[in-house]
């Protein structure tokens, strides 16, 4: 990562672990005169965190509750990402679409920062579901079909 203060340049580099994130996903609405609507046109809002990254760590950077990672702010830095990326018919990025774009980062009191440069995988991702050991992994079960069914929610064919 860069520095965490927005007055600090590109050019301070930190290496952080990344140790938690949240997405949420948004379709893009049009804005412009000519644009059309576009369900592969996404808003991705997400937050991350990483250590702190200090010679003295003030500890362990988040705290586990239940098999999850809650961040703890005293110790791991929080940054707030808003990106527009494209996406093709398959669910890959369409890397060459113009329209993608990285829009900000910000530290915890919204100073705008730098980007990172270069990001390291340490795991991939799985493929499969998570269990239903934890609840959270199967979605909020107090919101079901009526929300579609009376009209308050469209969803998209490709999410039935």
């Amino acid at each position: 990562m860069r520095a965490y203060e927005g007055k600090k340049g590109p050019d301070e580099v930190w290496n952080h672990a990344l140790f938690w994130y949240e997405a949420f996903y948004l379709e893009h609405k049009p804005d412009k005169p000519g644009e059309v609507e576009d369900e592969n046109d996404i808003i991705i809002s997400c937050e991350l965190r990483v250590n702190l990254d200090t010679p003295l760590a003030p500890g362990l950077p988040a705290k586990i509750d239940a098999n999850k990672a809650i961040p703890i702010d005293s110790a791991s830095h929080g940054y707030s990402n808003l990106w527009r990326i494209n996406f093709d018919g398959a669910g890959k990025i369409a890397l060459s679409n113009a329209r993608n774009q990285w829009i900000y980062i910000r530290n915890a009191t919204s100073e705008e920062l730098y980007p990172p440069t270069k990001l390291q995988a340490v795991d991939k991702p799985s493929k499969a579901r998570q269990s239903a050991s934890n609840p959270m992994d199967l979605g909020n079960k107090f919101i079901g079909q009526e929300l579609v069914d009376t009209g308050l929610l469209k969803l998209r064919k490709r999410y039935r």
